[in-house]
């Protein structure tokens, strides 16, 4: 149900009509507002405004204002004079109400199509005017470029006539130069000729050619050199140094622990190490003392005849070249 708005006010002159619709504090955009030549309704939840004017207004000329929360309207009389109400006495005959209302309905209707078919005549109005706009814009843009092309054509033209004369004039200077040319060879001939009969009779003084002289051939010759002996180290990986270490002290460890079994009391571990002996020989091989370097090695291939060491074979095979018994006893005498 909604609550009738009753306390609005009006006020009136020979062609207008001022009425205030309080909305009682309600939102005024929620607002539905409807209202033709004899009725009017504001609807604004929870309240309803409805009235049957007393004589027909012009809609087309009346306003309607949504401000500080009441509903103004302007309503624009059809005939100038005073009506003294604004209500009719319809607002109490409700079949008369009711045709009333059916009544601005169809007349809302018939305004909203007219409004609708003024709104596209506008609307073609406004297009047309548009495209005769664009047309005037169009041919202005090509008037202006027809006389940038006329002026670009007679820049052009007078761009090609001075070069022309630029070429007419650059010609004619080459053709003075080879005059002034054709004129200086002439001249340069005659003064050729005239000091050849100058000098005709004057002799030609012997030039000297000296011979070359022959070197001797350059003979060989040997130098001697000496070079400091270095003992370099065994390569080795340093990427796999720590797992090679690791397996060779797992190959010594499993050595030993198999040599306890059969290792007699007078040797020690060491000296049944076949690596260790390696080691040891290399050692005695580099400070000299042959002898005991050749026992160590002997010693280590008798431990381990298997065993891969290039190190240790080529010292040992260079020993035996070296005829080791014989410095075995220069070191002894």
């Amino acid at each position: 149900m909604y609550i009738t708005i009753t306390d609005f006010r009006w006020c009136e002159n020979l062609s207008d009509v001022e009425l205030i619709v309080p909305l009682h504090g309600a939102n005024a955009t929620n607002a539905d507002t409807f209202f033709t030549s004899q009725y009017i309704k504001v609807v604004v939840k929870p309240y309803i405004f409805e009235c049957v004017l007393y004589k027909p207004i012009n809609v087309e000329e009346s306003t309607l204002k949504l401000i500080d929360g009441v509903a103004q309207f302007n309503l624009r009389k059809s005939n100038a004079e005073l009506w003294g109400q604004i209500t009719s006495d319809h607002m109490n005959d409700r079949k008369q109400l009711l045709q009333i209302k059916q009544n601005a309905i169809l007349e809302h209707q018939e305004w909203e199509v007219k409004r609708i078919k003024a709104n596209k005549e506008m609307n073609k109005i406004g297009e047309k005017y548009s495209l005769e706009q664009v047309m005037k814009l169009e041919n202005l843009s090509r008037e202006r470029i027809k006389l940038e092309k006329e002026e670009a054509g007679k820049q052009a033209i007078n761009e090609f006539v001075n070069n022309c004369n630029a070429l007419k004039q650059e010609e004619d200077d080459m053709q003075n130069r080879i005059k002034e040319a054709r004129i200086f060879a002439k001249q340069y001939t005659i003064q050729t000729l005239n000091d050849k009969n100058i000098h005709k009779n004057i002799h030609k003084t012997p030039v000297l050619i000296e011979k070359p002289v022959d070197l001797p051939v350059r003979t060989s010759s040997t130098i001697d050199v000496k070079f400091t002996p270095r003992i370099f180290p065994t390569p080795e990986r340093e990427s796999t140094k720590e797992a090679e270490n690791e397996w060779l002290n797992k190959q010594a460890e499993y050595r030993r622990k198999l040599m306890d079994r059969v290792v007699p009391d007078d040797l020690s571990r060491n000296e049944l190490d076949p690596i260790w002996l390696r080691k040891k020989g290399d050692s005695l091989f580099q400070t000299g003392d042959y002898e005991a370097a050749v026992i160590a090695y002997t010693e280590a291939i008798s431990q381990n005849p298997k065993l891969h060491s290039y190190p240790l074979y080529l010292n040992y095979y260079i020993l035996i070249s070296i005829d080791i018994h014989l410095q075995i006893y220069k070191n002894y005498c």
